[in-house]
């Protein structure tokens, strides 16, 4: 697949299933494909990090003296690549490796403070440093998982990434949801952060449908889904992520590819198949441009 492309996973909307196809996918394409995968949580929440935290406990908790697990100390986060009284942070401060192929840079409830020191040398800090650490050199993919805002955080995903993805989930603000997003993001891109990004395009890797049933009411919205990517000329991926309430209700520590479920694992190995080809297809499109 060639040099290391940053892909932003994002949805001006909660509750879409943006969290977990961002764990899930990472996961199954470092694990089950291979490829050297970093995560990186920008999202103030951290669930996805709270999920991985789950899934490999020894290299996030310790033990005190009740037996209690508590947060390792000096944990690698994103905190610290952003925290003034942390200099020149390096690699080691910030990544967390969880196995050989998959790491993190973990989110940290701390973060929510840095967007009160919003200017643009904090909101060009990831990007920056994924060049200077020559991160798309070490890695195949380097996923981000964005909050459902448009705020400081969302700036530093953009400006760091070649890519961005989109989970959608049909409902009846779907459309709308969708339009603003792909609005936003090209009034980043040619106006807001032109200069920044020196004339380089985001460009959207595809909409990915979450949390669909069989519902007629469901198949207009998916419907509506597919007629407005159609409009934007933006791609619609085959597979659909099915509501499963296992996957909101399960546990932290579980990911697709644990479950004994065959149809999930084919829904997740598709999705990531064809997230791979979209990559491939967009770089070809960037050479001929």
């Amino acid at each position: 697949m060639g040099k290391g492309k940053v892909i932003s996973f994002l949805n001006m909307k909660g509750g879409v299933g943006k969290t977990t196809l961002c764990k899930d996918l990472s996961f199954f394409l470092a694990d089950t494909l291979g490829l050297k995968v970093l995560v990186i949580d920008i999202d103030p929440q951290s669930n996805c990090t709270q999920s991985f935290y789950e899934k490999y406990q020894s290299k996030a908790f310790d033990r005190d003296g009740h037996g209690n697990q508590i947060l390792k100390r000096d944990i690698p986060s994103i905190h610290n690549l952003y925290d003034s009284s942390v200099t020149s942070p390096s690699t080691t401060d910030v990544i967390l490796e969880l196995t050989e192929n998959l790491h993190i840079i973990p989110g940290d409830l701390q973060i929510v403070f840095m967007e009160r020191n919003t200017n643009s040398a904090n909101e060009q800090k990831l990007a920056l440093s994924i060049n200077k650490w020559r991160l798309k050199e070490k890695y195949d993919l380097i996923l981000i998982d964005c909050p459902p805002t448009y705020s400081f955080y969302t700036t530093a995903a953009l400006l760091a990434s070649d890519y961005y993805f989109i989970p959608a989930k049909p409902d009846l603000y779907s459309v709308l949801g969708l339009n603003m997003l792909t609005n936003v993001v090209k009034q980043f891109v040619e106006v807001d952060q032109a200069l920044a990004l020196h004339g380089r395009n985001i460009k959207c890797i595809g909409i990915v449908i979450t949390m669909s049933s069989d519902s007629p009411g469901m198949s207009k919205r998916i419907a509506d889904i597919r007629d407005f990517a159609a409009s934007k000329d933006i791609h619609i991926f085959e597979k659909t992520l099915p509501y499963y309430e296992k996957l909101l209700t399960g546990r932290m520590d579980t990911f697709i590819a644990d479950r004994d479920d065959v149809k999930l694992e084919e829904i997740i190995r598709s999705i990531a198949s064809e997230f791979i080809e979209r990559i491939e297809i967009l770089d070809e499109q960037q050479i001929v441009n």
